[in-house]
């Protein structure tokens, strides 16, 4: 069976794209690496649905709501990080990798507002993404 998260993780630290260029590594499943401080910008993320396709267990749908943050207090600088995501995982058409596929990835909703658990700035966003 797939594991969403890696095919995520996998294809948002892919080198060589806009989104590396700011986030690096710093893409997290659930919630952020201890010690971290929103010094440097970063991505946390998580399934809120999941759907496996019923002739295939390798072949599944997910809504997946990612936080954005700027590594600075300014929404402007996570409005770029939500950006940057929007141009690499937003109208996904079948890229490869080794964890497995992403055939499609869209947009749902994003928006900016202040995290209530911290206080940063995020742009928190929406994709459906189907993966197998």
């Amino acid at each position: 069976m797939i594991d969403i998260s890696d095919v995520i993780f996998e294809d948002l630290t892919a080198t060589g794209t806009g989104l590396y260029a700011l986030v690096k590594t710093r893409v997290w499943h659930i919630e952020s690496e201890e010690g971290w401080e929103n010094d440097e910008a970063a991505i946390v993320y998580h399934e809120s649905s999941e759907y496996t396709h019923p002739n295939s267990t390798d072949h599944i749908t997910a809504t997946i709501v990612f936080k954005c943050y700027g590594g600075t207090n300014k929404s402007g600088d996570a409005k770029d990080v939500f950006l940057a995501l929007c141009d690499r995982l937003n109208g996904t058409r079948a890229r490869n990798a080794t964890t497995g596929s992403i055939l499609a990835a869209n947009l749902i909703t994003g928006s900016s507002f202040p995290d209530p658990n911290r206080g940063w700035f995020c742009w928190q966003c929406s994709f459906e993404v189907e993966i197998e």
